[in-house]
Formats: structure tokens, sequence, C-alpha cells
């Protein structure tokens, strides 16, 4: 079993129950609690970090070196053309899995083209508008889940992602082709 890491602002509002995969409101008063959480492994490495309600998230979090899953839910990247900082790029030999919802970003950094690693893309209500020919670097891909966008197409180099197994698109409204 892995142990937990859990930084919690203010107040206790939430905990996590592995098991079951879900977080457990503790006082259901606070509707919207900042929780930051992370995994370890056993060597007491950050493997997965999940960030919360917060008001950005800082491009420090990109400095964990054996991190292989990253969920930003509700929390701005800090910078001013929604996009996700260029820093990703240090999370490339590790990260597997990434997840941003409710969250704006616009369009990808190309820098993320490095996270060749990725085996699950998830951004659920983003607005993102366009996706990089370079979804075609990212071999391993089995899983890309892209509902609740304003994605227009898709570019052909997904067709090289021979692992891809699942691909999510609904509520795009301007999505009519793959280009």
């Amino acid at each position: 079993m892995l142990p937990i890491m859990c930084i919690l602002r203010l107040c206790i509002t939430a905990a996590v129950n592995l098991y079951q995969q879900q977080i457990v409101e503790l006082d259901p008063i606070i509707q919207n609690p900042n929780i930051i959480y992370g995994l370890l492994d056993d060597n007491n490495n950050t493997i997965s970090l999940n960030i919360f309600n917060e008001t950005y998230f800082s491009s420090s979090g990109f400095c964990f070196k054996h991190l292989k899953q990253l969920d930003v839910r509700r929390t701005s990247f800090q910078n001013e053309n929604n996009t996700i900082p260029a820093e990703i790029q240090y999370l490339a030999p590790t990260l597997t899995d990434i997840g941003i919802y409710d969250t704006i970003i616009t369009h990808l950094p190309y820098e993320m083209s490095k996270l060749e690693k990725l085996q699950t893309i998830k951004f659920f209500n983003t607005s993102l508008m366009i996706f990089p020919d370079f979804i075609g670097n990212f071999l391993s891909l089995n899983f890309l889940s892209l509902p609740n966008n304003m994605l227009t197409s898709l570019p052909t180099t997904i067709v090289n992602n021979s692992k891809l197994r699942q691909i999510e698109l609904s509520n795009n409204p301007h999505l009519h082709s793959i280009q």
C-alpha cells in the first residue's frame, strides 16, 4: 500500500478514500475545499499529484522527478495565455497520465510534445480548441479523453498511435473532422 501525502489549506475539509478512489467530504457545509494531495512510493517519491480548486498551479509543481500521474481540477495555470506552462517538459521521463478538468487551456505548448511516455490524456471542459500534431509522438497513448471542449478537428498524426484503444470526444460542438 502506498502512503499518502496530504496538504490541506485552512482546515481539513475532505479525506481521500484510496480503496474506492473518491474524495469523502468531512464537512458538507464547505462546498469548495482547496485540496492538494499526492501519493508516495516506497522510496518517498511523489508519484501522483492531485490539485483541486486552487487559485493557481505554480510551475514549481513540475519539479517532481518521479511523477507518473498529474490531475489538475478547477485550478488555473499561472500565465496569461491559457496554456500549460512550458515546464511540463520536466515531467517527460516519468509522466504517464495527465488529467486537466474545468480549467481553461485553449491550446497546448510545444514542450508537451516531450511527454512521450503518456498513456492517458484527459482534458475535460478546458475550452481546448486545437490538439496539436505532436499527438503522434505519444506512441504509448491508449486512452484519449477530450469531452466538453471547443475542438474543431483532430490532427491526422493521431493514426500514429497504434496503442490508442479509446477516444472520448463528446460535446465538442465544432468538431467535424480529422485533418
